[in-house]
């Protein structure tokens, strides 16, 4: 569940930005999947 939700929000910076924040985007997600785990 988790995931999910850290998913849906950088998808939208994604499609925003490009490709160019896919690195800072998944460093967020990783931080946030482990700060809810």
């Amino acid at each position: 569940m988790a995931v999910a939700e850290g998913l849906a929000m950088p998808a939208s910076d994604k499609a925003g930005t490009g490709n160019r924040n896919t690195r800072s985007i998944l460093t967020w997600a990783s931080g946030a999947y482990y700060a809810r785990r």
